[in-house]
């Protein structure tokens, strides 16, 4: 699993967005999210929230980062989306 097929598959677990980023820290907002960064030829997953970086897990392939990030977010029901159609 790569970053793009990682998007689909968390589109299609219906995850909020706001859970998580696929950039690293591409936006200095970023609150109660994880994050999937590449650095030096290393892949990163941790949570991030006010300001710090936490259970920080390195991987050496994208593949493996990203089938974790997956597991580890789609463990969590308050991620996803539910009902759209309510939505004003």
């Amino acid at each position: 699993m790569n970053k793009e097929e990682l998007k689909k598959a968390l589109d299609q677990e219906q995850v909020d967005p706001r859970y998580y980023s696929l950039n690293g820290l591409d936006n200095p907002s970023y609150n109660d999210t994880i994050i999937l960064d590449k650095e030096n030829n290393k892949w990163f997953v941790y949570y991030y929230e006010r300001g710090k970086k936490y259970d920080m897990h390195v991987f050496m392939t994208e593949e493996e980062a990203c089938l974790f990030l997956f597991k580890w977010i789609t463990r969590n029901t308050l991620t996803r989306i539910y009902n759209q159609r309510y939505k004003t």
